[in-house]
C-alpha cells in the first residue's frame, strides 16, 4: 500500500453524516460526501439508496486526462467517468473515520488491481505507473 498516495476531501463531520444517512437508509439531498484522489484520479463517494437493498457507498471514479467529452476541470482539463465499485453499511458501521479511509483505499486498489477490470482495460503495470501511483494530478 506504500507505493499508493492518496489525499482525502472529506471531514470527519461528513463521514458521520455519511454514517447517519446509510444507518437510515434514506435519501440524503448532499449525497455526496467527499472525494479520494489517486494519481489521476477523483473518487467520489456517493451514497446509492435502492428499495430493499442495502444502503452503501458508491465509489465513482473520474479518469483526469481523458477527453471524451464528459466534464472538464475549472481550468479546462478533460476527464471521463468510469465504471467504480460500492462499500456496504455493514462493512463500515462500526468504523472510525481513519479505519474508514483504509479499508476504502484498499477497495480502490482492489478494484485497480482486479484481474477483470484490467482485461477489459487491457490495463498492466505500466497503466499503473502512469495513471495511478504517479504523482497526484491538480484537479482543479
Amino acid at each position: 500500500m506504500n507505493k499508493y498516495k492518496f489525499k482525502w476531501n472529506m471531514t470527519e463531520e461528513q463521514f458521520s453524516r455519511m454514517k447517519d444517512t446509510l444507518a437510515k437508509n434514506c435519501f440524503d439531498a448532499k449525497n455526496v460526501y467527499g472525494h479520494c484522489l489517486i494519481g489521476k484520479y477523483d473518487i467520489e463517494l456517493v451514497f446509492e439508496q435502492q428499495a430493499e437493498i442495502e444502503p452503501k457507498i458508491l465509489l465513482n471514479f473520474y479518469h483526469l486526462g481523458v477527453d471524451s467529452g464528459y466534464g472538464y476541470t475549472k481550468s479546462g482539463q478533460p476527464y471521463d467517468y468510469e465504471d467504480g465499485t460500492s462499500i456496504s453499511y455493514e462493512s463500515i458501521k462500526d468504523l472510525s473515520f481513519e479505519d474508514f479511509k483504509k479499508k476504502t483505499e484498499t477497495e480502490i486498489i482492489k478494484f485497480f488491481l482486479h484481474i477483470s477490470v484490467l482485461e477489459a482495460r487491457k490495463l498492466n503495470e505500466q497503466f499503473l505507473k502512469k495513471e495511478v501511483t504517479c504523482a497526484l494530478a491538480d484537479w482543479r
